[in-house]
């Protein structure tokens, strides 16, 4: 589970196969997470990552989108891809483990 918007409290859950919750469960228009080095992430750079989702509802249906880009920096791994970048925190999503 990651919360990469401080401002309403809202949490990112990536799971098991490709799973995505959102805090009141699956979310309905987004599936299967990966992570890939995106075409919008220099190659030179080697510490950043993007978190790639299939848009499977919706006007944006059958694309994919680059929900979060990652960078580590002096052993932390930041959020870089919103007005406020900052360090994200990993925790095990307790929402998943209890719907298992």
């Amino acid at each position: 589970m990651i919360n990469p918007n401080s401002d309403d409290g809202s949490s990112i859950h990536l799971c098991a196969n490709g799973i995505i919750l959102d805090d009141q469960g699956e979310s309905g228009n987004v599936a299967d997470w990966r992570v890939e080095r995106s075409p919008t992430i220099s190659f030179l750079d080697w510490g950043s990552v993007a978190i790639q989702v299939d848009i499977i509802e919706g006007r944006w249906a059958g694309r994919e989108w680059d929900i979060l880009a990652l960078a580590r920096r002096v052993g932390k791994v930041f959020i870089t891809n919103n007005p406020n970048p900052r360090e994200v925190i990993f925790e095990r999503s307790e929402l998943y483990l209890e719907n298992r």
